[in-house]
């Protein structure tokens, strides 16, 4: 096979991958993705590939696989701000609430627009115990979210509510 057909065939398989994780198709993103790796070497150094198996691999609940991936496409990419939000969350639904927090600070040092990132850091700040920190998490997710996460924003507007009651009992 000639180089530019297996620079389109792994084009390809990528972009097969990404539809399936798209689609909410996890083993077949996941199967794409590794058929991928094992044909071709520059598949390895891609960030971008890292970080989408480690998200097919977090759909599935293999989090520490997950969690692996998401360091393997930071250890490519060091400033990937997807990737370190992605870290954050699946440190997070391993109950790691100390070791998601660098992680999820850091993407949004390199994307403030990452939203959901602040969301995750209230979360993982308010489960460790700071209050105050989490609080200033959550408000920067409401005035930052777009329209389209409205839904989200009245229940983080009530957590917010509930924060501040919290933080006045114990003062």
């Amino acid at each position: 096979m000639s180089e530019q057909n297996q620079e389109q065939g792994a084009e390809e398989l990528f972009a097969a991958g990404t539809e399936h994780l798209n689609a909410g198709r996890f083993e077949e993103a996941l199967q794409a993705y590794d058929k991928l790796l094992a044909e071709s070497a520059e598949a390895v150094a891609s960030p971008e590939l890292q970080n989408n198996r480690g998200l097919a691999l977090f759909h599935l609940g293999r989090l520490d696989e997950a969690v692996e991936g998401f360091r393997t496409a930071l250890s490519l990419m060091p400033d990937f701000a997807i990737a370190e939000s992605n870290l954050g969350l699946a440190l997070l639904n391993q109950k790691r609430f100390e070791e998601a927090i660098a992680p999820l600070q850091r993407s949004l040092q390199h994307d403030p627009a990452l939203v959901e990132a602040n969301y995750n850091l209230g979360l993982a700040l308010y489960r460790t115990g700071r209050i105050a920190e989490a609080l200033t998490a959550y408000e920067a997710f409401v005035a930052n979210a777009p329209d389209t996460y409205h839904n989200y924003i009245d229940g983080v507007k009530a957590i917010i509510a509930q924060l501040k009651k919290e933080q006045i009992g114990q003062s």
